[in-house]
C-alpha cells in the first residue's frame, strides 16, 4: 500500500500505535458511520489523537501524525456506544481533510521508520526490555503480587511500538513517541521513561518500607 489514500479519519482520546489492539467504545453518529463503512468496504482508516471534543475540522487536526488501522471486529448495540477492536497497521500523515460528514475524511500518506543501525538497534532494544522488566517487576512489588512472564516482539520496530503502547505516560508524550522519526529515537525516549518511573517506584518502595520499619519499631513486644 504506496501513495496518497483517499481513507475515513477516526479521531480519538488514546494514541494507537501500530501492532496494537486497541478497543473502543463509539458514540458518536459520525463515528459509527465510519466503521460501518470500514466493514462494509473492507477498507482501513486513519486514527489519530484528537483530545478534548473529539472533533475534526477542515482547518486542521490537533495531531496529524497517526495510524493506519484496520476494523477487526465490532458489537452494535441498539441502546449503546457500538464497541469496535482496532488493529493498528503501520504510521501515517494528514496531508487534507476532505470532508466532515457524513463521516470525517482525508488524504493520507503513509510514514515509514527510519530504521538506522539493525545492530546498534538490537542492543538498545535489549536495554529496553531489560528496563521493562525491572519497571514491571517494581509495580508488582508495590502492590504485593507476584512476577509473571511476559511476551513481547523480537524485532526493534515492533517492540518499540509494543513498549511505548505500554507505559504509563500521558498521551501527548505518546504522541511524541508515535511521531519518532526512527527505531532507535523511539527506544531511546522509552528507555528514558521507564528508567524514571522505576526510579519513582523505588522511591515508593522505600518509603513503604521505612513506614513499615517504624511502625514495627513502635508496637510493643
Amino acid at each position: 500500500m504506496d501513495g496518497l489514500l483517499e481513507l475515513g479519519i477516526l479521531p480519538l482520546g488514546a494514541v494507537l500505535f501500530p501492532g496494537v489492539r486497541r478497543p473502543l467504545r463509539l458514540a458518536a453518529e459520525h463515528d459509527r458511520l465510519l466503521v460501518g463503512h470500514c466493514l462494509e468496504q473492507d477498507e482501513p482508516l486513519g486514527a489519530v489523537l484528537a483530545p478534548g471534543s473529539g472533533e475534526i475540522d477542515c482547518a486542521g487536526l490537533p495531531q496529524r501524525t497517526g495510524t493506519l488501522a484496520r476494523v477487526i471486529g465490532a458489537a452494535p448495540r441498539p441502546d449503546g456506544p457500538l464497541v469496535a477492536t482496532l488493529l493498528g497497521l503501520g504510521r501515517c500523515r494528514v496531508l487534507e481533510v476532505s470532508q466532515l460528514r457524513p463521516f470525517a475524511k482525508g488524504k493520507l500518506e503513509l510514514v515509514k521508520d527510519d530504521p538506522g543501525d539493525p545492530d546498534g538497534c538490537r542492543r538498545l532494544a535489549a536495554k529496553v526490555v531489560t528496563a521493562l522488566v525491572e519497571y514491571l517487576a517494581a509495580l508488582l512489588a508495590l502492590a504485593n503480587r507476584p512476577a509473571s512472564e511476559i511476551t513481547l516482539p523480537t524485532d526493534s520496530l515492533s517492540l518499540s511500538y509494543a513498549v511505548a503502547a505500554s507505559l504509563p505516560v500521558s498521551e501527548l508524550e505518546r504522541q511524541c513517541l508515535l511521531e519518532a522519526s526512527s527505531v532507535a529515537r523511539r527506544l531511546h525516549r522509552t528507555l528514558a521513561i521507564l528508567e524514571r518511573e522505576r526510579s519513582l517506584l523505588s522511591k515508593q518502595i522505600t518509603c513503604r518500607q521505612w513506614s513499615r520499619l517504624a511502625l514495627e519499631q513502635r508496637s510493643p513486644n
